[in-house]
Order: structure tokens, then sequence, then C-alpha cells
């Protein structure tokens, strides 16, 4: 039956019961903790915090006992923010595979003299080691990678062995990972990780070579566990792509797809993966006209090219080939991909049709002196009518 109030309005069901759980619960002899944290597994933990139903400690008092017993491996400082709030502060982060727990002293009663009740036990612990930052930090890896895991805290190698693992693109199971030699190691270290604890640092390859052009993935996987036993409850995985086929290819300029090259336009090389200078200065191109070798730009001085380029002209016409030294091989000593295609043969177009005056910084034609202009033709039309701006008279070719 519907309640009536003094105003004689109505008040439905749901309106009655909201009201009841919003109003402060009363239990005169009840005092306890409401709240704690943290609890559970949490990555970072630097504080622990207690709050009680009612006043512990009467607020100011310097002398008030901790109401806790704290077993934890990281000491820290007891201190009250206020009657009812208890705060303990660890003297620094706690690492993963760190387990504590909070144990309500026997005897602790309320201010008003309450015994406490409820929940007195509390527990919680930092998890299995994590991976902070890796290298490579960018997306494009090589084919036989090796990846550099800074982690929070000290890992059990033999659980990284078990829990870490590769899945590539077009490769249909999981691909193991193996650690790398240890002077490899000792070399990566002294490079990339110089003041870091080497025991929170993980190298590794995935087993097997890894597809070109493929997306991989590194999964640091539930399971991996600190040297004291605790593991880790939530993978991370890591994306990348591996870098693209070591190839060369030429290009030229061709009046349309099926076309030669034009003889009087460069030929250039390029390469998908930087390529040693010395290796690309011994790379020529063999014609009729003899043997060229690539031209590069003065100011290019770098050590590693991605392309090489042969000045024209070429003889109209004819055959060139591209040849490359023995051993050529990129910066990062893998064989070309496309090596069956070399030496690699190609044509020439014959002369395009050109009109034009000589090439001059400036030049000057007298007003109504009779000058003439020598103009350069080649495969026009027999008949090229020109008008001079000047004259207005018209020419033709003979």
């Amino acid at each position: 039956m519907p309640l009536i109030s003094r105003t004689a309005r109505w008040i439905s069901p749901l309106q009655l019961a909201l009201a009841l759980l919003l109003s402060p619960a009363i239990d005169a002899g009840a005092a306890g903790v409401a709240g704690f944290s943290p609890q559970g597994e949490v990555a970072q933990i630097r504080q622990a915090r207690a709050t009680f139903s009612e006043p512990i400690i009467k607020f100011g008092d310097p002398k008030a006992a901790a109401p806790f017993d704290v077993n934890c491996a990281v000491a820290g400082t007891s201190r009250w923010a206020d009657g009812k709030n208890w705060v303990y502060d660890f003297e620094r982060d706690l690492p993963p595979g760190t387990r504590c727990s909070f144990t309500l002293k026997p005897g602790v009663k309320a201010v008003s003299g309450a015994a406490l009740s409820g929940k007195s036990v509390f527990q919680f612990s930092t998890g299995g080691p994590a991976v902070v930052r890796h290298m490579p930090s960018g997306e494009e890896i090589e084919e036989e990678q090796a990846f550099i895991l800074f982690q929070n805290g000290a890992a059990n190698q033999d659980t990284v062995r078990d829990h870490l693992y590769c899945e590539a693109e077009g490769v249909h199971e999981r691909i193991p990972v193996k650690f790398v030699a240890d002077a490899t190691r000792k070399q990566l270290l002294q490079e990339f990780a110089k003041k870091i604890d080497p025991a929170t640092v993980t190298i590794v390859q995935c087993q097997q070579r890894l597809p070109n052009d493929a997306t991989v993935r590194l999964t640091w996987d539930k399971g991996i566990a600190t040297p004291n036993g605790i593991a880790t409850t939530i993978p991370q995985t890591f994306k990348f792509k591996v870098r693209k086929e070591f190839t060369a290819s030429l290009s030229c300029e061709r009046e349309n797809a099926n076309a030669a090259c034009s003889p009087i336009r460069p030929v250039t090389m390029s390469f998908s993966s930087p390529v040693p200078r010395k290796l690309a200065e011994a790379v020529e191109l063999k014609s009729s006209n003899g043997k060229l070798k690539p031209f590069f730009e003065k100011g290019n001085v770098d050590d590693t090219v991605y392309g090489l380029t042969f000045k024209p002209p070429f003889a109209e016409n004819g055959e060139f080939t591209i040849n490359l030294p023995s051993g050529f091989k990129d910066e990062s000593g893998r064989a070309l991909g496309n090596a069956s295609a070399f030496p690699l043969k190609s044509r020439t177009a014959g002369y395009p049709p050109l009109a034009k005056f000589p090439a001059a910084p400036f030049g000057i034609i007298e007003l109504n002196a009779d000058a003439t202009l020598p103009v350069t033709l080649r495969r026009v039309e027999a008949n090229c009518p020109a008008r001079s701006p000047i004259s207005r008279s018209t020419a033709t070719r003979a």
C-alpha cells in the first residue's frame, strides 16, 4: 500500500527504496575498517592507506600508535592523516614480486570505546615483472632482430623462455624465443643499457628468421615470474613490421611505358635499404660507348646511399648493361634478393625530336640589321614554319 506524506503526495515504492538506500546506516555498536587500499595485485605502489568508520585517535595526538602490524620487505613510515585515516608511506616504490600484509593489532578500539569488528587482515602484491620500455622502439625491424626489453624488476629466465614468444604474419604457430649469445648481450648492454641493472634487462631473438614485410608481435605473456615466484597475470604485446627484402631496381625516363630509355636523360638505380658508398661506387654501366661510373652530388658525403645515377647522353638505339661488384650487400650484410636479375640489361630509344636555339648565357640581335640566329632541328617535320616576332618573316627548313 503506497504511503501518503503530510502534503498528501503519493510516494512510489522505488522512491522509498532510494530514500532508504541513501540514508546513513545506524549501528550504534559497529566500528571497523571502512576501506583499505591497495588490495590484490597493483603494479606500482608507494603508499598504503586505511580509513576507519569512526575516529580511532584524538586528532593531533603525536604519540598515536600504528593500528596495524606490517609485514613487508620494504620499510615505511606510519602516520595519521586525521582521526579516521591512517597512512603508511614506503621508503621507495615497491619492486615487482613484493607481497605485503597489514594485520589489525588486537585491542585497537575507537575513541568512543567501541571494539573493532569486521575484516582485520589486508594483503596486496606488486605482481610479476613488467616491460616498461623496449628497443627497437620504432616499428620496422630486421629479419633476425634482437629485442632489448627493460623491466621494472628481474625476471626468472626459465619463465621468460617459456612465456615470451613471437608471432609472425604468414607463420601459423607461435615462434619461441632464444637468448642472444653472451658476447652479443654484453655488447648491447654496453651500448644501450650502460647504467641499468643487467638483471632487469632481457635480450632475445625469435628462434627463426622472420619473413620480409610481415607484421610481427612479441608477447610478454602471463606466467613470467620474479625470482621469488610471483608471476605476471596480464600479458603485454609489442607490434613490429619486418623490413622489405633488399632489392635493386633501375629507372629511366621513357616516352611511354613500353618505350626504351631516353638516351638524353639520366639512368638511376634505387636500393630498398642503404648500401655502403664504396660498393655503390663500383657499380658500372656498360654500353657501346664504353664503361660509365655512377655520378654522386658533390655535397653527398654519406657512408651509405639509397641509390645512384648515371649521367647522359647515351648511345641511341643501343643496349646497355648494369654490372654489380662481387659481394654486393646492404649495410646489414644482406645479399641482394633479386641478384639473379644482374647483370641487368636494358635499351635506349632514339633521340627525340628537337628544335632549339644554341645555348648561350645571353645574346643580342640588332633591329633592322638582317641578323640571323642559328636553330638546331632534329627529327622534326620537313616543313617547319617559324615566325620572328621582330621581322615577322617565315622560314622553312631545307
